[in-house]
């Protein structure tokens, strides 16, 4: 076994230690404020300064899609006119306080934000072309800024802080939709709603829509009853045992 005594210590967790020492030489110390005192020394020692938010930039973008061989052969004119013609964005984790920057990239079918600083979802105006958007584990409040993007099928933002699922405010050709890790998402009537007010949506927060669900948002008309998806199903299991 190791000897605890042989155990290093930094200088700060060793300082906070003596700190504790003292305190506890002075005086008894009930057990709830022994594990308070733990507790604000644990803080104490691993609390780390909230990253800065940062704009995003075209060198940024660059350095994501490109090797630097290629941004180094590049003038400055031909890596924007270079970056102008990507279609897969993949700009997580970069602490983006926003989506200022982006419009230069109108032209993308597919933009990864995921892990990021922003707060609303804004300057996708002029993306005709995206049909795949994660913005998930950011800081969004709200379903505002994608009403207008015709081409969209794939929606990911979850696990920001979206209290209301106003679904007025999305697109109504999407397909799939993740909110799940948003208080909304535990709201009564949550997958309901969904799927009555998006009439092509086919999977919510990674679980597809049911027949019984379809037929309560009004959309069961051609579909088969509960019975014969049944029946179905278990004339395929026989027909794959075979």
């Amino acid at each position: 076994l190791t000897n605890p005594a042989r155990i290093p210590h930094s200088p700060q967790r060793s300082s906070d230690l003596n700190r504790m020492d003292m305190r506890l030489d002075a005086e008894p110390l009930s057990q709830e404020a022994l594990e308070l005192a733990l507790a604000e020394e644990e803080e104490a020692v691993t609390m780390t300064p909230a990253p800065k938010p940062r704009r995003l930039t075209i060198q940024m973008i660059a350095e994501r899609c490109l090797d630097r061989d290629e941004i180094a052969a590049l003038s400055a004119d031909a890596l924007a006119d270079r970056v102008l013609t990507f279609e897969r964005l993949r700009l997580d984790r970069l602490s983006l306080g926003s989506m200022d920057g982006l419009e230069v990239c109108s032209g993308a079918t597919h933009l990864h934000l995921q892990h990021n600083l922003i707060r609303e979802v804004d300057n996708l105006e002029f993306f005709d072309r995206l049909q795949y958007l994660v913005i998930a584990h950011n800081e969004l409040t709200g379903l505002q800024g994608i009403s207008h993007a015709h081409a969209l099928q794939y929606f990911d933002a979850s696990h920001n802080h979206i209290e209301v699922a106003d679904w007025s405010l999305l697109p109504q050709q999407l397909v799939v939709i993740e909110l799940a890790g948003n208080p909304c998402a535990n709201i009564d009537g949550y997958r309901a709603s969904a799927f009555a007010a998006l009439r092509h949506l086919m999977s919510l927060d990674e679980e597809r829509v049911t027949i019984a669900e379809l037929r309560t948002a009004g959309r069961g008309e051609g579909l088969p009853t509960e019975a014969e998806a049944e029946e179905e199903g278990e004339e395929e299991g026989e027909e794959e045992g075979e």
